[in-house]
């Protein structure tokens, strides 16, 4: 087991963009598809060009799912 003082996404050790996207990423595909991981990170990388929450919303809609 290894420790650590700083773990990743602590402010001194902050995660990347990759790193935020991967996380998303691996938390939301069990309920979303990649596809809408994808189009949902990219309306978050230019919210304040957005006009309403609802295109972020409208992005993430839960489907049934079969894996």
């Amino acid at each position: 087991m290894v420790e650590t003082s700083y773990p990743k996404g602590h402010q001194k050790n902050p995660f990347s963009q990759t790193d935020l996207e991967d996380k998303f990423i691996n938390l939301t595909s069990n309920s979303i598809s990649l596809e809408q991981c994808k189009q949902a990170l990219n309306i978050l990388d230019h919210i304040e060009l957005e006009q309403s929450t609802n295109t972020l919303f409208d992005s993430v809609v839960v489907t049934n799912r079969t894996k």
